[in-house]
């Protein structure tokens, strides 16, 4: 009979790379459990969330406009100016139409979506990482997971290497 053991630490990608880079950060965050005020979330983030949920609908069939929508009227009602979720409305629907209207026109390639928001986790020595992936998608020439990145510039090949969401799904 195979003994399981609890993972002495357990952590998201998220996590580590938080942990990794700042401590007092992590505890913060993921031990205090302190968020930072909806108005005190840099614009850049915001943007690579409301586009990661809109692609989710999108691959789960659900309507990713409305969901748009509600992120904006919650984050209105959360004291965010609305300057500024104007310009984030605008970017996040120019992308998203640049996605399904890139899938539209090239079937040939087309998806289809398995699993969206995956999670999978593995121990290594006591530590228990997590990972979660955006998209595993059937393809004409095979499965493909897919990570939707929202950055101004492709990280280094440095920092790709010891990426632990890369890592853990590699």
């Amino acid at each position: 009979m195979t003994e399981t053991v609890a993972p002495l630490l357990s952590l998201s990608t998220t996590g580590f790379s938080q942990a990794a880079s700042c401590m007092k950060s992590y505890q913060y965050h993921w031990e205090d459990r302190l968020i930072p005020k909806p108005g005190n979330i840099k614009s850049y983030m915001r943007r690579g969330i409301w586009v990661h949920r809109c692609l989710q609908d999108y691959h789960t069939g659900r309507d990713w406009p409305r969901s748009l929508t509600e992120m904006c009227d919650w984050a209105i009602n959360a004291g965010v100016p609305e300057d500024d979720l104007e310009t984030l409305r605008t970017d996040t629907s120019r992308i998203m139409e640049g996605y399904t209207v890139f899938w539209e026109r090239n079937p040939q390639d087309a998806l289809k979506p398995l699993y969206a928001e995956k999670e999978f986790r593995h121990t290594f020595g006591g530590v228990e990482l997590r990972a979660t992936v955006d998209l595993i998608a059937e393809t004409h020439s095979g499965l493909m997971i897919v990570e939707h990145k929202t950055t101004s510039q492709i990280p280094s090949s440095t920092w790709r290497a010891v990426d632990p969401q890369t890592a853990i799904q590699g």
